[in-house]
């Protein structure tokens, strides 16, 4: 599997797409450190919002999730 930088502007969302953000993209778009003004946050907020209405498959795992809750606390 080759990975490749897209950009979210323009990068259509299907629903077949299976979707890994890092714990980086859910403090933009949960965490409390960020304005939601923010140009990143705006972009990361409505890439998530494409993705879940387009019913794509969102992953997570234990280590994402740890240190989004260590960064967060």
């Amino acid at each position: 599997m080759k990975n490749t930088t897209l950009d979210l502007r323009s990068y259509y969302f299907r629903p077949d797409d299976k979707l890994f953000f890092d714990a980086n993209i859910w403090l933009f778009i949960y965490g409390p450190q960020r304005k939601p003004d923010d140009f990143q946050v705006r972009q990361y907020s409505s890439a998530f919002s494409k993705a879940i209405h387009n019913h794509c498959q969102i992953f997570i795992d234990d280590l994402v999730l740890s240190e989004f809750i260590n960064r967060y606390s």
